[in-house]
């Protein structure tokens, strides 16, 4: 998954421990991560109440790749 959106595991880590956490998947482990099945909706504002959240990580998640891309380029210029 970290090669398919292009971002370090570890970050691809901290999305799916967020996705478990708000209880949007179910981990197991040895076999793999899966969408658990959405609660009952109750109407638009209830479907429409988690899209800044999802927002939010999303963004959260440009910034730490930004930060560890920033990283990765600092070490491999301290490594040459």
């Amino acid at each position: 998954m970290a090669d398919e959106y292009g971002v370090a595991i570890n970050t691809a880590r901290s999305a799916l421990e967020i996705l478990r956490q708000e209880g949007l998947i179910a981990v197991r482990h040895g076999q793999g991560s899966y969408v658990l099945s959405q609660p009952e909706s109750g109407g638009a504002d209830a479907e429409n109440a988690d899209v800044p959240s999802v927002a939010a990580v999303h963004q959260q998640l440009a910034e730490i790749n930004r930060r560890l891309a920033a990283i990765e380029e600092r070490l491999n210029e301290l490594a040459r």
